[in-house]
C-alpha cells in the first residue's frame, strides 16, 4: 500500500499523527509527526481537537480529463455569448452589457491623438472610456479571431 493511502486510511480509522507514524514505522517507513500533518492537509483533512480524530473536510474528486474538456467548451461557450452581446449597433446598450465585476486597472500607451479622439468620442456617447475602450478590444478580437 502506498503511504499516502495508509496515512489516509489509518487518519480514517481515528489514529493520530503520532500513532500514524508509530505504523509507518512497523512498515518501514520513517516520516515525522510534522510531514505526516502535511500529507493530511494536503487530502483536505484537519484535526477535530474535540473528538480528538482527523476529519476530511474536503473530499478530493479531481475531474476527468473529459469533465475538464467539457468545462473549457461550456467557459467558451459563455464567453462567446457574452461577446455577441457587447457586439450591438449602439454602444450605451454595448456598455450597459458589460460585466462590471472583477475589473483590473492596466496601463496602454497610444498615440495622444487617439487618445483624445476616444476620450471626445466616449463623452459624447456618455459612456466612460474605460468601457469604450473594453468594447473596442473585444470588437476587435472578435474581428480578428
Amino acid at each position: 500500500m502506498h503511504q499516502d493511502q495508509l496515512i489516509v486510511k489509518e487518519a480514517l480509522a481515528g489514529k493520530s499523527a503520532k500513532e500514524i507514524k508509530k505504523v509507518l514505522k512497523d512498515e518501514k517507513i520513517n516520516m515525522k509527526a510534522k510531514e505526516i500533518v502535511a500529507s493530511l492537509s494536503t487530502y483536505g483533512f484537519v484535526y477535530d481537537e474535540e473528538e480528538g480524530k482527523w476529519v476530511q473536510v474536503m473530499p478530493l474528486h479531481p475531474f476527468t480529463d473529459d469533465e475538464v474538456k467539457k468545462l473549457k467548451e461550456l467557459a467558451t461557450v459563455e464567453s462567446q455569448g457574452k461577446l455577441k452581446q457587447t457586439l450591438t449597433k449602439d454602444i450605451t446598450d454595448a456598455a450597459a452589457a458589460l460585466s462590471s465585476e472583477e475589473r483590473k486597472s492596466k496601463t496602454f500607451y497610444i498615440d495622444q491623438g487617439m487618445a483624445q479622439q476616444a476620450k471626445e468620442f466616449a463623452e459624447e456617447k456618455g459612456i466612460k472610456l474605460a468601457e469604450f475602450v473594453e468594447i473596442a478590444l473585444l470588437d476587435a478580437m472578435e474581428k480578428y479571431r
